[in-house]
Formats: structure tokens, sequence, C-alpha cells
């Protein structure tokens, strides 16, 4: 029986200091840190020289401790037509403690089309490290980079690609085309020998009584001159 008492009495002083210990931890970590605030306001004002009001770029702040290896980060925000952006809940330094710095990103990009189907694509990025937080801060960042990145679509193929055939306009001149082909000749041309073929039989007649005429002609000629030698008589 003095043993079971004695077990209990070590099994609850086991816990008591388990307790205790957890209890001590506890209160440690609770303890909220002191050197930084988080009601700090910044305000991004993004306008360039040349392209106006960057509306609608994304504005990415990261906070740190000078030397620290590793910073935090805020949520994105995203700047008003005017090209400014307010961003609330930023840490700061608080009374006495070392400075809280911040890193500020701001990117932006559009994309329009023409009326040919050519896109063009326009980025800008601008960048701000170092800046010392405070419970306001104003911040004007210049765009530090611009790439333009232009892309059209490739052309459709025209009709004389596709089918092969050559389409000349009224008067043109077909160009080679690496086989030979039939000339055929001019309309005015055709019609004189259509005609020349219909005159033909005429022609034929014609040539055959003139080469009759042209035989008889020299046997009246030598009649002519044998008859009287052989009838005239010497005196």
């Amino acid at each position: 029986m003095g043993m079971k008492y004695r077990r209990s009495g070590i099994v609850g002083m086991a816990a008591a200091m388990f307790l205790a210990i957890a209890g001590s931890g506890s209160v440690l970590a609770a303890d909220p840190p002191v050197d930084v605030v988080t009601d700090g306001v910044v305000t991004v004002h993004w306008v360039d020289p040349v392209d106006g009001p960057m509306a609608g770029a994304s504005i990415q702040i990261s906070y740190y401790h000078a030397g620290d290896s590793t910073a935090g980060a805020l949520p994105p925000s995203v700047t008003d037509p005017a090209g400014n952006a307010p961003i609330g809940g930023v840490p700061h330094a608080a009374e006495g403690s070392a400075p809280v710095l911040l890193n500020v990103r701001g990117e932006r990009s559009t994309r329009t089309t023409d009326a040919v189907g050519c896109t063009r694509v326009e980025s800008w990025l601008a960048e701000l490290d170092g800046v010392a937080s405070n419970r306001t801060v104003e911040i004007s960042l210049g765009a530090s980079s611009k790439s333009v990145d232009m892309t059209c679509p490739e052309p459709e193929p025209s009709d004389e690609s596709v089918s092969g055939v050559v389409q000349l306009p009224t008067g043109g001149v077909a160009g080679a085309t690496g086989r030979p082909e039939r000339t055929l000749p001019p309309t005015d041309v055709a019609a004189a020998v259509d005609g020349d073929r219909t005159a033909t039989p005429s022609l034929i007649a014609l040539l055959a009584a003139l080469g009759v005429v042209a035989a008889a002609l020299p046997i009246r000629a030598r009649a002519r001159v044998t008859t009287p030698m052989t009838g005239r008589r010497r005196s």
C-alpha cells in the first residue's frame, strides 16, 4: 500500500512540473515584438514622363531590418487611373528601435490589337529599394525599364498559290510556266484564212483556163509561119 501512494506522488509531481514549464513557455511565446508597429500608410505615385499615369499597375512592397536575410511582404496593390496606390498596414519601427526598410516594385503591362491583327504588348518596370518606413510615406516611382513586343499574323495564301492557276488582268501577259504553250492566231488572220478557203475552187478554175489558152498559143504561131512558104512560086 505504501508503494502505491509513493508512485502516485511521483506522478503528480511530474505533472505539476510539466504544467509549470508549459505555462512559462506560453507566456514567452505570447509576448509581441516591441520594435515594429504595423499602422503605417504608404502612398505610391507612378506617372511616367512619356507615357503618363501608370493606371492598373501592380505595386509590391517588402519590408525588413537592415542586415536581415529574409524580408516580409505585403499583399499586392493596384494603382488607380491617376497612377496612385495608397497602401495601409505597412510596418515601421517603434520609437527607439532599428529602422524598417522598404523595397517597392511596380509592374504594368498593356496589350492592344490593331485592325490588321497585329498585337502590341508594352511592359514597364519600376523599382525603389531601401526606403525608410514611417507612419506615413510618399513614394514616387519612375520606370527603370520598358519593353515593346509586336507580333503579326501570317499572311493568308492567295488564290494563285492555292489553285495553281495564273490569273491575269485584262491586257496582261502571262509569265513563263516551264512548259510550251500553243499561241493561237489573231482573230483577223483566222477570218482571212477562212475567206481564202471559200475562194479556192474559183481560183483553181481560173488557173486551169489560163493554162489551156497558154498551151494553144504556140501551135497557132507555128502554123502562121509555115503555111505561106509552101504555096509561093518562083518567077
